[in-house]
């Protein structure tokens, strides 16, 4: 960012360029004289008490708005990660990284809050099992403090292309899963890292019953995936 440019001499000098003021903008307004000092007092202060309000009505909006989450639910986002607490005292936080490997979240800029404030990483770390990251922008205790437990999202048009046949995660969430045989198994509610593969859980949200099919997706399972019909067909026993 370029650094600010002194303002423009005619704004700090006369016209013969002498550091003198024009005399007028020193005298004081005759009214001046006539003026109650007690009654100038009341007004400073009902002014001051005015910017005060302000000033707290402001920050009590922008703390209800840090906390409000209006891209849940939003196709167009997607959850990479989450904030943990704070760590030391210049603004780094801990956080919890989705992404696999847990690296990549720090690839992309921008990321989002979800009262979709862009937020851009300036260093990130390893801490034990964990990482710590500084935000740009937030500097102290306090500020970090207010970014604890908030989800950090991604825009879609951000992720890489993948080949043909290959699918983001977020992609096969929503989708139907069917047997070859026809057997309806339910909708893939999330995935998770299994020990060799991800693993889709699978509810049926018609059922009364909560079950939970837990289905790996590798490729002697997943015989077919038709993103734009939203289904998956799976060889797997019925329970």
């Amino acid at each position: 960012m370029s650094k600010k440019q002194p303002a423009d001499d005619q704004t700090t000098r006369n016209s013969t360029g002498s550091n003198k003021l024009e005399d007028s903008g020193l005298k004081n307004n005759p009214s001046d004289a006539d003026s109650d000092p007690s009654s100038n007092s009341q007004k400073k202060q009902e002014n001051q008490a005015d910017t005060s309000n302000h000033n707290t009505q402001r920050q009590a909006t922008i703390e209800s708005l840090m906390h409000k989450d209006l891209l849940d639910g939003d196709g167009n986002y997607i959850v990479v990660g989450k904030f943990g607490r704070t760590h030391g005292l210049d603004g780094k936080l801990f956080v919890h990284s989705y992404t696999d490997p847990i690296e990549n979240l720090f690839n992309y800029s921008p990321l989002y809050l979800g009262n979709q404030t862009a937020i851009s990483f300036l260093s990130h770390q390893k801490h034990g099992k964990n990482v710590v990251c500084q935000i740009e922008g937030i500097a102290g205790c306090d500020a970090a403090r207010r970014l604890t437990n908030q989800l950090i999202y991604l825009h879609t048009d951000q992720l890489e292309k993948l080949p043909d046949g290959q699918y983001y995660w977020h992609q096969l969430a929503g989708c139907s899963v069917v047997s070859n045989t026809g057997h309806s198994f339910g909708v893939v509610d999330y995935l998770y890292a299994g020990a060799q593969f991800p693993i889709m859980v699978v509810k049926d949200p018609e059922s009364d019953k909560k079950t939970e099919h837990l289905i790996p997706y590798e490729p002697s399972t997943v015989k077919a995936v038709d993103i734009d019909k939203r289904q998956i067909v799976v060889d797997w026993l019925i329970d």
